[in-house]
């Protein structure tokens, strides 16, 4: 069953901000199965990778995407279309 709601981020070197983040969205009253977030690293270098994965093992329904492309819409754009929810934040 798609979720209700999909919620995209795009993040470029910030792990530490990224994990602030998406802890976040985890601590929302929101039962789980009713919203997915999708963070879209733009080609970061620092170890934003790990952090995001290491949610991802915990979260079923959070999922990573990697834009090699420079430029946030890009990376906007890429979460849109992997989106499933009814509704995109």
């Amino acid at each position: 069953m798609a979720p209700l709601f999909s919620i995209v981020t795009a993040t470029y070197n910030r792990a530490e901000l990224i994990a602030i983040a998406i802890q976040s969205v985890c601590e929302q009253t929101l039962n789980t199965a009713e919203f997915e977030l999708i963070v879209v690293d733009n080609n970061s270098t620092d170890n934003t990778r790990p952090v995001v994965n290491a949610f991802c093992a915990n979260h079923a329904n959070i999922i990573y995407l990697f834009e090699a492309e420079p430029g946030s819409s890009l990376a906007r754009n890429k979460g849109c279309r992997q989106a499933q929810g009814k509704y995109i934040a």
